[in-house]
């Protein structure tokens, strides 16, 4: 994880940790001015995959070392590059589903029902901890309070929630420490922690899998039965049966 905290070489970018929110256990802050009133944040919660926080701050540091610290010319204090939308269009193109929009909020959620991105229109423009403009954060609906949240206000740029949504719906796996990760959490994403580590659950099975691969049993049974196939015979080869599962395994990508 980042330990290093402190304010960019002209005082106008801010990485903090520390006691925070527990929302917002990595904020970062950006003026426009040296010292200056904030412009824009960005909170991350305790479990929020450290790649994700790097990535953002590694947005910031683009060019490096020709990077202009200058407010006027850095591209992370332009005006007017707020881009929620396209953050949630991309994750739509990464196969998220879209939620619908009510009250002036949009919300998509990843495939597997783990993760959600909300984007809130009429934000305050530096709300980070109430109504922020653009929370994405994942854990099951309900498990009262999710397992990582990522918060960014209404000014936040472009060039950081493109780095966040990239990271996200990258499809390289990570190892991840089952015994660091919310048990509720991995339940849901069918993992489960034994002695030997983190182990796959069984693929869940629905009512129309069982009905085929029991009319395919029988078949093949009375086909090739030169005799009345009973009950018992019956019962025994379903009990010997690989059940094929027709339900997709689905994992969303980092989720931590």
């Amino acid at each position: 994880m980042i330990r290093r905290t402190g304010p960019s070489p002209d005082h106008r970018f801010r990485i903090a940790s520390g006691q925070l929110d527990p929302g917002a256990r990595w904020r970062i802050t950006a003026a426009r001015e040296p010292l200056g009133p904030p412009q824009w944040m960005a909170g991350f919660s305790e479990n929020t995959p450290e790649e994700f926080v790097t990535a953002v701050t590694e947005a910031l540091l683009v060019a490096l070392p020709g990077t202009d610290w200058t407010g006027e010319k850095h591209p992370a204090l332009k005006e007017g590059q707020f881009a929620g939308d396209a953050a949630l269009d991309a994750l739509v193109a990464a196969g998220w589903r879209t939620m619908g929009e009510a009250g002036g909020i949009r919300q998509v959620e990843s495939p597997d029902y783990l993760a959600r991105a909300s984007l809130r229109r009429n934000a305050d423009l530096l709300d980070l901890m109430g109504h922020c403009a653009l929370v994405i954060e994942a854990g099951t609906q309900d498990a009262g309070e999710p397992y990582w949240q990522a918060l960014f206000t209404a000014d936040v740029p472009a060039l950081v929630t493109d780095a966040f949504v990239r990271t996200l719906t990258d499809p390289a796996p990570l190892r991840r420490d089952g015994e660091w990760m919310d048990e509720h959490l991995l339940a849901h994403a069918r993992f489960t922690m034994t002695e030997d580590g983190l182990v796959p659950l069984p693929r869940a099975y629905t009512d129309h899998d069982l009905d085929l691969a029991t009319a395919q049993t029988l078949s093949n049974l009375l086909a090739g039965a030169d005799a009345v196939v009973t009950v018992d015979d019956a019962t025994t080869v379903l009990a010997d049966q690989a059940l094929p599962s027709t339900q997709q395994q689905r994992g969303a990508h980092h989720l931590g």
